[in-house]
């Protein structure tokens, strides 16, 4: 039955199996992978200069397999978050060339949970950096639940996160703004020895084999989660959001904007999206007995950068140098890294839009013209791409 579903069009693999489903789920899970260093690919960017692509559209394929968002590079942790997540996944996948979607459709059949589970929608490369936010919204607008979990296939949750989630979001008001908190570790540990119980996990972070995310990275992106009391916290507690947090959300997908296309590569993609959410009213609340965990593996310089400063921000990273190279950029070298100018314009935009002052500071954001100071570029952007760990 499973290979005959593989095997049909989508609207009648759908009509028969999925609708019976989604009726009893609300709860979706997105994620977004790149496809790069495919056996046999041609076309390749690698190596090519790509332009900002700033107000670039892409041509779409949503829903090219029921229930799964995947890459192929990486499409086994796709099916390894599938057998633990054991509900609805709409993946956005970035192809570069056609035959990348042929090793999709040949690695799907590998995997019962996908077939089940999982909603492929295809994003084709259109000359640009990498169109990260292009993806999000891609899998967040084909992702058939009211709530959603954001996150990329790297990371694996417990068997009983779906579980968890869900006891708490069916208690939201519809009138409230409120999105969960899943805290997120690192690993380097084998998949089978990550911990799908809390204590077992407490033991590893002891043990730290089992870390928090970027905390030496990016102090502020995930200081708020407050993990020391997250580790000994029974009950629901709110996050005080400031500026730059950037943790993994469960959120009704109507009441959050779409993410801002307009960044694409590294820098601000995610933050600028949980400022939105924060100025528009959401409350952050922590669930004690939940989480996620990044399965680590070797850094990778994206493809697609283009200007001095972004091929200067990834070589670094590629080559483990410090964090004194953004140390020594100018400010006019600054204001050209588009990422920072992008998010320099979102922040008063966004605090207009919701009736509020451009010029007030709500959540210690800088003000416009305090956005290309050192003081902002220091804490927000060098460690987020240098520091011990290296994004």
């Amino acid at each position: 039955m499973v290979m005959n579903r593989i095997r049909l069009p989508r609207n009648v693999a759908s009509m028969k199996t999925r609708n019976v489903i989604i009726g009893l789920l609300i709860i979706c899970m997105s994620f977004y992978m790149i496809i790069s260093n495919l056996d046999g690919a041609k076309g390749s960017s690698r190596g090519r200069k790509l332009g900002f692509g700033l107000g670039a559209t892409f041509r779409t394929e949503p829903y090219y397999y029921n229930r799964q968002d995947v890459s192929v590079d990486r499409l086994e942790r796709l099916a390894w978050m599938a057998d633990k997540w054991r509900a609805p996944i709409s993946a956005a996948v970035y192809i570069q060339n056609d035959t990348e979607i042929e090793a999709i459709a040949n690695l799907i059949r590998g995997s019962y949970s996908v077939t089940q589970f999982v909603d492929i929608h295809l994003l084709y490369a259109n000359n640009t950096r990498y169109p990260i936010n292009t993806l999000r919204n891609l899998s967040i607008k084909h992702a058939e639940t009211d709530w959603v979990l954001l996150m990329d296939a790297d990371f694996i949750p417990p068997i009983s996160l779906y579980k968890n989630i869900v006891q708490h979001t069916y208690k939201v008001p519809r009138d409230e703004l409120t999105a969960f908190v899943i805290p997120s570790f690192a690993s380097s540990l084998d998949r089978f020895k990550i911990p799908d119980d809390k204590l077992d996990l407490l033991k590893e972070i002891k043990k730290k084999t089992i870390v928090p995310t970027n905390l030496n990275v990016c102090p502020k992106c995930h200081t708020p989660s407050n993990y020391t009391r997250w580790y000994k916290e029974k009950d629901t507690y709110e996050a005080k959001y400031q500026w730059v947090y950037e943790p993994y959300l469960v959120y009704r997908k109507i009441d959050a904007e779409p993410f801002d296309e307009r960044l694409k590569g590294y820098g601000f993609d995610k933050n600028s999206q949980v400022f939105g959410m924060a100025v528009k009213g959401f409350k952050f609340v922590v669930l004690p007995e939940c989480w996620i965990v990044h399965m680590n593996h070797p850094k990778q310089v994206w493809e697609g950068t283009d200007s001095y400063d972004e091929q200067m921000v990834c070589s670094s990273i590629a080559n483990n140098q410090s964090i004194t190279f953004l140390l020594t950029l100018s400010i006019h070298q600054l204001t050209k890294w588009d990422s920072l100018k992008i998010v320099c314009e979102i922040l008063p935009e966004t605090k207009k839009i919701n009736g509020y002052n451009p010029e007030e500071i709500l959540f210690n954001e800088p003000t416009k013209e305090k956005c290309y100071t050192r003081e902002h570029c220091d804490v927000n952007i060098c460690y987020r791409f240098f520091g011990d760990g290296l994004v």
